[in-house]
């Protein structure tokens, strides 16, 4: 049977797999080296993402200590037994069988379930169509993988396991429109509790950093997508760790968590969801009151000097009030109407109870010498 190569990857066309073969070079054990053997591995769909992360963890180390191109590896370095074993399992074939062709009988349902999760090492996230035939017979397999480190400058554990969150929506974008499955049943699951309270919440506004990833999730799917899944089951959980090639074999990389081969889903996490008191990404709330404190013409008028200045203001007033815009002197009948809309408000903020009872129709006792005009 004929072997199709492209860049590295082997498709055995009898046993329907893939297998990666890589010609490694006698490479220094330097920057530049550790870099050319890690890129020698073409894996577009990330069947091997675990076990590349390994590499970009040793290089990601090597920049964070100021390591040249061509400096030899610290004998410091943590990692300095894994990159041996790297390049020793570079030197060899990786056979991958092509689990991922999964089956699509005639007539069958199909669903996408994506996977996330974050380490302080990296984060990453894996794809899996599950299709259930009529008879009710279950395949699942490894639709498409990402994994990457973690960055340098320090981030949060909620913020990592947020960004993978997104990586799996735009898979699922990109997936829908690849596979042209537009009306495809798709869950979304993720071992962060935190994670599914900020996509869950529509109350409270989050920094910058939160609130740009809630809503680009938010854009293409909903909330009632995202679903708990524990961490022991997450097989997102390599991708933000890494493997050897043994483990990706062995482990539930390539196939999916049992419960997706079940027919029965599994129920929903009964977890809780509500923002914790005091979390950093919740904006404080500022709440601003405003308290009005109404001011009589009385105190206005204190401002003047002389009695004649404050009956010559108020009608100007009043006919400013009436709409007459003449600069001309008051007249006679302006000042006298000016002159018992003062006394009205003078005898409004003194004698408030008296005129209450005045209005009912009751007699009030006044000091001698008061006299209270009944405003109009």
């Amino acid at each position: 049977m004929p072997l199709e190569r492209a860049l590295g990857i082997h498709w055995h066309v009898d046993s329907d797999n893939f297998r990666f073969s890589v010609d490694l070079k006698d490479q220094p054990a330097t920057r530049r080296g550790i870099l050319s053997t890690v890129a020698s591995l073409y894996d577009p769909l990330g069947f091997i993402a675990p076990f590349l992360l390994s590499g970009k963890l040793v290089l990601q180390e090597m920049c964070r200590n100021g390591t040249g191109w061509d400096d030899p590896f610290l004998k410091n370095c943590s990692q300095v037994g894994s990159i041996g074993k790297l390049i020793c399992e570079l030197g060899k074939n990786l056979h991958i069988p092509l689990l991922c062709a999964c089956k699509l009988w005639k007539g069958c349902q199909k669903e996408l379930h994506h996977f996330s999760d974050a380490s302080n090492s990296g984060y990453g996230q894996c794809t899996y169509l599950r299709s259930i035939s009529e008879e009710g017979n279950i395949h699942c397999a490894l639709v498409i993988g990402k994994s990457r480190v973690a960055p340098i400058k320090v981030q949060t554990i909620p913020r990592l396991e947020l960004t993978a969150a997104v990586i799996s929506v735009a898979m699922s974008n990109m997936l829908k429109q690849e596979l042209d499955y537009a009306d495809i049943e798709e869950h979304f699951w993720t071992d962060s509790q935190v994670v599914l309270g900020y996509i869950n919440n529509e109350a409270r506004r989050f920094h910058t950093f939160v609130a740009n990833r809630v809503q680009k999730i938010h854009l293409s799917t909903t909330p009632q997508q995202w679903k708990y899944v524990p961490t022991n089951e997450n097989p997102a959980d390599h991708a933000s760790r890494g493997l050897n090639t043994n483990e990706i074999l062995t482990s539930n990389w390539l196939t999916g968590p049992d419960f997706l081969w079940k027919k029965d889903k599994p129920p929903v996490a009964n977890i809780d969801i509500a923002l914790t008191i005091g979390d950093p990404e919740v904006r404080q709330a500022q709440t601003l009151s405003s308290h009005t404190t109404e001011v009589c013409l009385s105190d206005r008028l204190s401002k003047l000097s002389s009695w004649s200045g404050v009956v010559q203001a108020v009608a100007r007033l009043i006919r400013r009030a009436k709409g007459d815009k003449s600069n001309s002197y008051s007249t006679v009948a302006e000042r006298e109407d000016a002159k018992c809309l003062i006394v009205k408000d003078l005898q409004r903020n003194n004698f408030p109870e008296e005129i209450k009872l005045l209005r009912k129709g009751l007699s009030c006792h006044l000091a001698a010498g008061c006299t209270v005009l009944m405003p109009s």
